[in-house]
């Protein structure tokens, strides 16, 4: 049974506002100008995930997409 309450808890509040923090997080540490917000980028996400999996791949692949723009930005 936990594990179908599990399942879903990406779905919830409390852990999108987890991933919302370390996306914002990982822009203020780039030191770059975004044109949309950290909860702006979850959302879009979240709309687009059909699964967990989905959810977290997309996710990560904005954290690593942030982190290779802001260390290309710091060498200049």
């Amino acid at each position: 049974m936990p594990g179908i309450i599990d399942a879903d808890y990406w779905r919830t509040q409390e852990f999108r506002e987890t991933m919302i923090l370390q996306i914002e997080d990982v822009i203020e540490q780039s030191g770059m100008t975004v044109v949309r917000s950290g909860s702006e980028l979850e959302n879009h996400v979240f709309m687009k995930a059909k699964s967990k999996e989905d959810y977290m791949n997309m996710v990560l692949k904005i954290i690593l997409h942030v982190q290779e723009m802001g260390t290309g930005t710091a060498g200049q």
